[in-house]
């Protein structure tokens, strides 16, 4: 299934203190989901992992998520 990530999922999903984590984590291990990130989401995602948690694992996050791929926002997607 595609699945288009948002910055609270994501996050939730990083951040193992984070109240919904364990939900993030279940939803993204249950199938084999393509997870599908648009750019803005990334950059979102990655300053507010290093706002609200830490700068390495704002890297180790962004580096993730580069590794699945980011989609730009053109109006041929």
């Amino acid at each position: 299934m595609k699945c288009i990530v948002d910055t609270s999922g994501w996050y939730a999903f990083i951040v193992e203190k984070d109240s919904q984590h364990r939900q993030a984590t279940d939803f993204l291990r249950s199938e084999n989901h393509q997870l599908i990130f648009i750019e803005p989401v990334f950059i979102e995602s990655t300053a507010l992992i290093q706002s609200r948690q830490s700068k390495l694992l704002a890297v180790e996050s962004g580096a993730l998520i580069r590794g699945l791929g980011i989609r730009q926002l053109t109006d041929n997607q």
